[in-house]
């Protein structure tokens, strides 16, 4: 039986690396299985926190399409850099407040209009099931909207994170807050289906959206890919147990209300309060990290206790997490 086509657009795609673009790399990497062929349609290189060509190796010899394109936004000012520092969490908070000031829904909107010729293209060449466009950024789901809207073809959504109620999402005015409300109410009201990755997002969008009833949103939550673990062979020993040390690893991105602060304040306190459960501790922090924090290590006199690891390859990362004796998670208050 052929497999049936379908378009997936995602402004997020390896070799673009963090979490972001690991759901739905791996959603195209296994869809193949299930009957269907993905044409991926993404930016083309540009300047991002991580890069990860790792990631795109993993879709190496398999029967998908990778089409990019250009985009007119911030990111393209660093195309030829690359990899760029995460900048300091209250510029981070500086930028995201002009970017919503300015664009809607997201400075990503500059992508749109070249998507969308490239996409009808692709759309107008053969024949596709269907339409995926995963967010953020929400300029993918209106990219999708054009197409649905212009091919008659069905839409299908995936909310990674939620749109109006996004906790990093600024509306500097109540202009701001009903565009963004009434594109997204626009969106789901056309699309065929809508996924969420938890029961808290779905609940939220069907108590605001009233064109949704409870059986149009789908929960696909994050997952991992049994893949990744084969590949770093037999996990073994953690680090602790043959060294007689206690190995803790947080992966993983800190903004917002996601910081190390706590976590670093209380190991320094063990210096003091508890000498052996301190000289036993081995901390590792892997991620795109700010220098504010590194700094925070440094003032804490943890330099030699706090090892920060920068960005690695998803399996290097996952080899890493193996090796822990504790991973650390933190959370904002949402």
């Amino acid at each position: 039986m052929p497999k049936r086509n379908v378009l997936v657009v995602a402004y997020y795609f390896p070799p673009l690396g963090l979490s972001g673009v690991q759901r739905t790399l791996k959603f195209v990497k296994y869809l193949p299985q299930f009957g269907w062929k993905p044409t991926v349609l993404s930016v083309t290189p540009t300047g991002y926190y991580a890069q990860d060509e790792s990631l795109l190796e993993e879709l190496r010899g398999a029967d998908i399409r990778i089409e990019r394109v250009g985009s007119l936004d911030p990111n393209r000012l660093f195309r030829k850099k690359g990899t760029i520092k995460m900048p300091a969490e209250r510029t981070r908070k500086t930028l995201s407040f002009l970017s919503d000031l300015f664009f809607i829904p997201d400075n990503k909107i500059g992508w749109r209009k070249k998507a969308v010729a490239r996409a009808s293209e692709l759309l107008s060449a053969e024949k596709y099931s269907v339409i995926f466009a995963t967010a953020p950024p929400f300029t993918d789901l209106l990219i999708g909207l054009d197409l649905r809207e212009k091919f008659n073809i069905p839409l299908v959504v995936d909310y990674r994170d939620p749109w109006h109620d996004y906790p990093h999402k600024y509306f500097p005015t109540p202009y701001h807050r009903w565009r963004n409300t009434s594109l997204e109410k626009r969106v789901l009201k056309r699309s065929s289906g809508v996924i969420t990755t938890n029961r808290r997002v779905k609940e939220l969008m069907i108590k605001r959206f009233k064109v949704l009833e409870y059986n149009d949103v789908k929960i696909i939550p994050q997952g991992y890919d049994p893949a990744d673990f084969a590949a770093t062979g037999a996990a073994g020993p953690a680090t602790g147990a043959l060294n007689g040390r206690m190995k803790i690893t947080h992966a993983g991105l800190f903004y917002g209300g996601r910081t190390p602060r706590r976590f670093l304040e209380a190991v320094a306190k063990l210096k003091t309060a508890d000498t052996e459960t301190f000289a036993a501790l081995d901390v590792h922090l892997i991620g795109a990290i700010q220098d504010e924090y590194v700094r925070m290590i440094d003032a804490l006199g943890l330099a030699e206790k706090v090892t920060v690891r920068g960005y690695l390859e998803h399996r290097e990362c996952v080899r890493e997490m193996q090796s822990s004796d504790v991973l650390w998670l933190t959370l904002a208050n949402d």
